[in-house]
């Protein structure tokens, strides 16, 4: 039998067999542990990810498969839109196109914006 080391599991505490400086009583503990870790980890950027899919997606949807189109700022808000989370800026034509990867939108005043599809859109 291994010899049991003074340490507990840094996952479940349950002693540890084996070498001196193992940390884990065994392979499922260990991934249960490093699981735990990413998982804490990752949560802001799966936060961010998932504004920027929602805005895509509500760009997209009020596009209707044409270049361009104007929507109501507030629409935009209650569908759950975020003009926090963007993945770039352009200055183009003296103007500033915010972009959420290949949508993107401009103020045409303070209620209306103008959204575009960079790739259809003539701005």
């Amino acid at each position: 039998m291994e010899p049991i080391t003074n340490r507990p599991c840094n996952n479940c505490g349950r002693p540890v067999h084996g070498r001196s400086d193992k940390k884990f009583c065994n392979d499922g503990c260990r991934n249960d542990y490093h699981n735990k870790v990413s998982r804490t980890d990752n949560i802001t950027v799966r936060n961010v990810n998932h504004a920027l899919a929602r805005n895509r997606y509500l760009l997209k949807k009020r596009l209707e498969n044409k270049g361009t189109t104007i929507c109501s700022r507030l629409l935009l808000v209650n569908d759950g839109f975020h003009f926090d989370y963007i993945t770039g800026i352009k200055s183009k034509d003296n103007r500033t196109i915010w972009y959420c990867y290949e949508y993107g939108y401009y103020p045409i005043n303070q209620t209306t914006i103008k959204i575009i599809n960079d790739k259809k859109a003539e701005i």
